[in-house]
């Protein structure tokens, strides 16, 4: 497995790494109070991030499952919901479309499609895709019911219901959505662990910094590891085809983000319960990720046992 990132990756990562520090950072608590604003919208559309995975047959970019995640991973670092609700539109939704002969323009334009396997789903804007046991469903005009959860506030995630079939594909949004979700808990993740050093190292007990305390810094080096095998794992599953690849990659990344995140609010004590500091932000939406552990973990079990 090649573990470098070519340079269009690194470009691309670069770009998107721009704009989070430019733009996305300073709106983080707009956004999960009210949703992503148009500029923010727009901007991400000049950069061709909305038709990302899209064919360049159908007038995407073309690029490929670890430009994905690089672009998830990086907006999850500022804005989980953000990230979620671009993944969704960009990863499974985006790649079950692909496989219908619908006018996909509206994904092109950032009217925002929307996937789900059962679970609540961000509104849809323009279609809206439904997993079934075997296949999928594509629907226009579903009815929305906006739900207040937990974490990824920002991301309006919604039950859909109704609307008019336009189309039954094969399904092959699972593998997205998994990567989605893995590359939105390993941004989360590496955040947490990035505002934790800095805040080890800044806050000052007994005269000195608290990162000087070996506690502290056992539970930084087990976050940090913690962090990397999450990267190798996304990344892997990013490069490969095997549904058990990325799977594992969503089960492993949600407890990483539960774990790291509760370890860095505990460094920052009763300051990580604050909106002055991201972590409760981003533990929340470490928590609305793993809402389901259960499901990348029946893949992996039904292949370790050989079950269909």
């Amino acid at each position: 497995m090649q573990l470098t990132l070519s340079e269009l990756h690194l470009s691309l990562r670069q770009t998107v790494r721009r704009l989070v520090e430019q733009e996305v950072a300073p709106q983080a608590e707009a956004i999960e109070a009210g949703g992503i604003p148009a500029e923010l919208r727009a901007l991400l559309g000049e950069l061709d991030l909305w038709s990302l995975t899209l064919p360049e047959s159908r007038g995407g970019a073309g690029l490929d499952a670890l430009a994905f995640v690089l672009v998830v991973e990086e907006l999850a670092s500022a804005s989980p919901s953000l990230a979620h609700r671009y993944g969704v539109h960009a990863g499974p939704a985006t790649a079950v479309l692909a496989a219908s002969d619908l006018d996909l323009s509206p994904l092109i334009t950032g009217e925002l499609a929307s996937w789900t396997d059962g679970g609540l789903a961000p509104e849809a804007e323009s279609y809206f895709v439904r997993a079934l046991e075997k296949g999928a469903e594509i629907r226009s005009g579903a009815r929305v019911r906006r739900v207040a959860t937990t974490g990824l506030r920002g991301a309006a995630l919604a039950e859909h219901e109704g609307g008019e079939t336009l189309a039954e594909v094969p399904d092959t949004g699972q593998r997205w959505a998994d990567l989605a979700v893995a590359a939105g808990c390993l941004g989360a993740g590496r955040a947490a662990l990035r505002a934790a050093l800095t805040y080890a190292q800044e806050r000052r007990q007994f005269g000195r910094a608290i990162a000087s305390f070996q506690a502290i810094q056992f539970k930084l080096a087990d976050a940090s590891a913690l962090v990397d095998a999450t990267e190798l794992m996304v990344w892997r599953a990013a490069t490969s085809e095997e549904a058990s690849a990325s799977a594992a990659a969503r089960a492993f990344a949600g407890r990483m983000i539960g774990r790291v995140a509760s370890e860095a609010l505990q460094i920052h004590g009763g300051y990580g319960y604050t909106r002055e500091f991201p972590i409760e932000r981003l533990l929340r939406a470490g928590r609305q990720w793993d809402a389901s552990p259960d499901a990348p973990r029946r893949v992996l079990a039904s292949g370790a046992l050989g079950f269909p």
